[in-house]
């Protein structure tokens, strides 16, 4: 029962890992016309529905927000997806038992880090992208947060489990 367990949770991590690839692919395939306007968008409604409210219609507050915030919702868009990525990518390398915690943790930490790499080399042959070494280590830091995230996760899980039995 066990291994059936461990071979659903590696094929459903494997399918949310490979997905969220895609999805970091087709962004960065995006030219800068549309990243820019995705993100524009996410920035109009945050002023709309969060600052305007709070801060009113204040002509400097707004045009400062509308200065600033893309670019904060930007880096955060990176470290959120690759945290993701690599929450998915330690839930698939814990399922592999034959391989030590930390074998598990650094082919994360690894396979995150390339995959950030490719991906902002591959902007460099989008229109009006541009590969920039900075966004490589924001996304591997995201890496190393959603792989943290999972192993204090299974962390506690285990130590709690580990109380019950006692």
């Amino acid at each position: 029962m066990k291994k059936k367990k461990t071979i659903i949770l590696r094929v459903i991590t494997g399918i949310l890992a490979i997905s969220l690839m895609v999805l970091i692919f087709s962004f960065s395939a995006q030219n800068g016309e549309q990243s820019s306007g995705v993100s524009g968008r996410i920035v109009n409604w945050m002023i709309e529905n969060i600052f305007q409210p709070i801060l009113g219609t204040n002509e400097g507050a707004m045009t400062w927000l509308h200065e600033n915030l893309g670019f904060l919702v930007r880096k955060l868009a990176h470290f959120s997806i690759y945290a993701a990525l690599g929450m998915s990518l330690t839930g698939f390398f814990f399922t592999f038992a034959e391989l030590t915690k930390k074998k598990q943790i650094l082919l994360t930490i690894l396979i995150g880090f390339i995959y950030a790499a490719t991906d902002e080399f591959h902007q460099l042959f989008t229109a009006d992208r541009s590969g920039q070494i900075t966004d490589v280590m924001l996304d591997t830091v995201g890496v190393i947060a959603g792989t943290g995230i999972i192993a204090l996760g299974c962390y506690l899980v285990t130590k709690r489990s580990r109380r019950k039995e006692e």
